[in-house]
């Protein structure tokens, strides 16, 4: 969870960074969700005294740019299945609130020629209709 309460960008690319490396963190499935101030919440608590302000809500480009720089280092075999969770704009106080996240890190990861390698994002919807472009591999 990026954006937490006493983190930056650069914790946070360390965290990524140690996630990946780790040979006993190995996990097959991830869900990435920044950090967000929610009504009746401890965080919204501490966003209200001042003792916690979002980096994203300084630059809110620090945040795409952690997260397009972790989407290229992903791993084959994870399947990175959430990049945002599903809370509506309007219950969000602070913390991101680009709602299509996803799509900016892909126009980002784009720009730089970039892209992410996780299950989702390899997934055969994506693929062109053409079906000679398809291969069949039977394997036993």
């Amino acid at each position: 969870m990026p954006d937490l309460p006493t983190s930056d960008p650069e914790k946070d690319r360390e965290m990524f960074q140690f996630v990946l490396e780790t040979p006993h963190l190995q996990a097959d499935h991830w869900k990435i969700y920044p950090c967000e101030v929610t009504p009746f919440s401890t965080i919204e608590r501490w966003y209200s005294e001042g003792s916690y302000i979002p980096y994203t809500e300084k630059n809110p480009k620090l945040l795409v740019d952690l997260l397009v720089w972790t989407k290229a280092r992903v791993h084959p075999w994870i399947r990175l299945n959430r990049v945002i969770r599903d809370i509506p704009e309007v219950s969000i106080i602070a913390g991101n609130q680009n709602t299509n996240l996803r799509q900016m890190i892909f126009k980002d990861l784009a720009k730089q020629g970039k892209y992410c390698r996780c299950i989702r994002c390899r997934e055969v919807r994506d693929w062109p209709e053409d079906d000679s472009l398809l291969r069949l591999v039977k394997r036993w």
